[in-house]
């Protein structure tokens, strides 16, 4: 391979813990890899941690590089837009500016990583990947199809998940893509459920390939069949994978597993039913984390004990077209919730 796999990971404080276990899973696959450089986008981390990612990079040899990410953040803030996460942090945004970071490093091509992704193969062919002139590769996603509404996507048009991109720098630069989203941000719309992912769905929706699904598998793909994935999120082939592409992820290996689904607690949790733990496990016992993070428990909330009493005396077929009912109710209501927010619809933003 010759040319240089650039990653990507952003954090604060509370999520260091979770880069480097996804660091380390990255870097025990691709030893075959000659060249890897880590670029970490830092949102007030502490000393200590710095050394400690320093240190995970070390172990294995390779380079990285930490960036403050303040004045980008403060950017992002000053437009009205919501946090993220449980720790109702702006750090996702972060990877919106991932071209002028990377800039003066002549970066060509970068791939960026959730904290909560497990790689657990080569990504040597996804940084070859014909993107066919799009400035970003990503992967589907099973969200529901309400989201579309809020988006003014058409029903069967994709919604993609925004755990793991391959970006393409000099075309995201050619196409103004960072712009495109903070001008949106700052007079169209700044508030969406899914913050920036959803940003980036309905700015840049003409400006994405679609990646293999292997790429960003989330746990309910090795749960559902496809026929009660597609029920429970009102999916079709048009707007998804097809069934092939799909049984085919379900039968062979993923490269990439993406640990969302909190229902199920968190695999870094005491006490979590998370279909991943198993091998988030792994890579944080191999990590320079392990012994550092002391888990917390998982405690579910109402809903999430319901789920998952439903998950095992129901039978699939039937728990599916519940979980289809009161889910996209729910999605319904924060769609009419967070178009309250819009600021104006006069001009289009979809290029």
């Amino acid at each position: 391979m010759d040319k240089c796999l650039d990653l990507v990971w952003a954090a604060d404080e509370n999520y260091v813990f979770l880069a480097g276990v996804s660091m380390t899973s990255v870097f025990e696959n691709n030893a075959d890899i000659e060249e890897l450089r880590v670029w970490f986008l830092a949102d007030n981390i502490s000393k200590q941690s710095r050394e400690r990612l320093e240190a995970c990079a070390e172990k294995y040899h390779r380079e990285i590089h930490i960036i403050d990410v303040d004045k980008e953040l403060k950017e992002i803030a000053d437009t009205g837009a919501g946090r993220w996460g449980e720790k109702q942090s702006y750090c996702a945004y972060a990877r919106l500016y991932l071209q002028k970071l990377l800039q003066p490093y002549n970066v060509e091509r970068a791939i960026y990583c959730d904290c909560d992704l497990i790689i657990d193969g080569s990504l040597e062919e996804i940084l070859l990947w014909d993107l066919q002139g799009k400035a970003i590769g990503l992967v589907k996603d099973y969200n529901r199809v309400e989201i579309r509404t809020l988006l003014e996507l058409p029903m069967d048009a994709a919604y993609y998940n925004t755990g793991f991109m391959l970006i393409d720098l000099a075309t995201w630069e050619a196409k103004r893509c960072t712009e495109r989203i903070i001008e949106h941000m700052r007079t169209v719309q700044a508030m969406y459920p899914f913050v920036d992912q959803d940003l980036i769905n309905c700015v840049l929706h003409n400006e994405i390939s679609t990646l293999p699904m292997r790429y960003n598998v989330n746990p309910r793909v090795m749960l559902y069949t496809y026929k009660n994935l597609c029920t429970a999120y009102g999916m079709n082939e048009k707007n998804y994978y097809s069934k092939i592409e799909y049984n085919e992820v379900r039968k062979n290996k993923p490269v990439v597993y993406h640990c969302s689904d909190p229902a199920a607690g968190r695999p870094w949790e005491n006490g979590n039913h998370h279909i991943y733990s198993p091998i988030w496990n792994e890579y944080f016992q191999k990590s320079l984390w392990d012994g550092v993070y002391i888990k917390r428990s998982y405690t579910a909330n109402r809903n999430s004990m319901i789920q998952q009493i439903l998950s095992k005396i129901v039978p699939q077929c039937i728990y599916v077209r519940i979980l289809r009912h009161g889910a996209r109710k729910s999605m319904i209501r924060i769609v009419n919730v967070f178009q309250m927010y819009n600021f104006d619809k006069t001009s289009s933003h979809l290029e």
